[in-house]
């Protein structure tokens, strides 16, 4: 129970330091950002699913590729929408 009790805590906390952070990207990096994360923390934990599937000699539920599948497009989509927010040369860096 002390756990999660920490853990609501800490939540809490960051919720409130993200809302006092001044908007220095509202341009839309950071949601970019925990989007992309977001879609890393699920991919890679159907990873672990299948990882821990394959050590107990279970075979994979129906549908789970097509799943896997889904996953790995979205987060390839959440890393391009990423990329493309990030400057290409100093010039566009540099640009207000």
């Amino acid at each position: 129970m002390a756990a999660l009790s920490r853990r609501g805590v800490l939540g809490a906390s960051l919720v409130l330091a993200a809302a006092r952070m001044p908007a220095i990207a509202s341009d839309g990096v950071l949601p970019a950002i925990r989007w992309a994360e977001t879609t890393d923390a699920a991919h890679s934990a159907s990873g672990h699913v299948v990882a821990d599937l394959a050590a107990s000699g279970q075979p994979m539920p129906a549908g789970w590729r097509a799943y896997r599948t889904s996953l790995a497009y979205v987060r390839r989509l959440a890393r391009l929408d990423l990329y493309a927010l990030t400057p290409t040369t100093p010039e566009s860096a540099a640009a207000p």
